[in-house]
């Protein structure tokens, strides 16, 4: 299913090997002319669902929305990325508060999470008792 910006889409229906509904694979190629190939996938319950899909990849890789994969863990990004980037700009005490709330509260639930498997919803849920 070729279309003006990108020749790599297709869109195609795959048969249940347990005999249940049909799916709907996609694929789409994101990467910029001249660039390594970079395909995003998935399969949907719909044609117009698997379109949809296509068509949102290619509006965030278009608006630099697109999240490029990746298997840092919510523990390596917040002490090695997150709180080293902050701790310039807070009170000593505040560094020392958020490393005692990450050690405890997040690290042993959500420390091994992939960052891009990680929802707002877990990290709140961590969060929000320690902060009051």
């Amino acid at each position: 299913m070729p279309d003006g910006k990108n020749k790599c889409v297709r869109v195609r229906v795959d048969g249940n090997p347990c005999g249940g509904s049909p799916t709907w694979r996609w694929e789409v190629n994101v990467a910029p002319p001249g660039a390594p190939r970079d395909r995003r996938w998935g399969t949907e319950t719909t044609k117009a669902k698997a379109v949809a899909s296509v068509a949102r990849v290619q509006r965030e890789a278009e608006t630099g929305e697109l999240v490029d994969r990746s298997k840092v863990t919510l523990e390596t990004f917040l002490f090695g990325t997150w709180l080293p980037a902050m701790e310039p700009t807070l009170a000593p005490s505040t560094v020392l508060s958020y490393k005692n709330i990450l050690r405890a509260r997040v690290a042993p639930t959500l420390g091994a999470v992939p960052l891009q498997a990680l929802a707002a919803s877990q990290l709140n849920g961590a969060v929000r008792p320690a902060l009051g």
